[in-house]
């Protein structure tokens, strides 16, 4: 859960906004095959702009960064949400 509290984050958002252009500018560069990276590229640079966490939905939490973070306020010790 620590790793989605940081990319959750302002400083998470801002990585996976760079990382996105990282690899789009990767796939431009190098052309060929690699154009396969514009669909994974895109999504992390969306995803970072609009604050949206895809991983959350395999771990049952909101998508939404902001509700994410206020779900991790509602849960307990035990790891049960209240």
């Amino acid at each position: 859960m620590a790793f989605l509290r940081f990319i959750n984050s302002p400083a998470g958002r801002w990585a996976r906004a760079l990382g996105g252009i990282a690899v789009l500018a990767t796939a431009v560069l190098a052309g060929g095959w690699w154009l396969l990276l514009l669909v994974p590229g895109v999504l992390m640079l969306v995803g970072g702009a609009a604050d949206l966490c895809p991983i959350a939905i395999a771990l049952r939490r909101p998508v939404r960064g902001r509700e994410l973070l206020l779900s991790f306020e509602r849960t307990d010790a035990v790891g049960r949400v209240n």
